[in-house]
């Protein structure tokens, strides 16, 4: 599953905050076998921020950000 997220979360709020609105999309790229999570369950999250561009491939232009580059 990818989880993709605005660039921009986490960054100082803006005077335009309240006019600005973002999706978080979700595509299941391989769907698995196990346990399906529910509300409450742990779970770990890896995941892997790239800037858009649609001149690469999947749209995926410079990556920015990877939780499994820094473990």
């Amino acid at each position: 599953m990818f989880l993709t997220l605005p660039a921009f979360q986490g960054l100082s709020p803006s005077p335009y905050a309240d006019t600005i609105s973002f999706k978080l999309k979700k595509i299941d790229v391989l769907i698995g076998t196990d346990e399906e999570v529910v509300e409450d369950m742990m779970v770990t999250v890896y995941y892997t921020g790239w800037l858009y561009d649609k001149s690469f491939p999947g749209n995926k232009g410079n990556k920015f950000d990877s939780s499994p580059d820094r473990n």
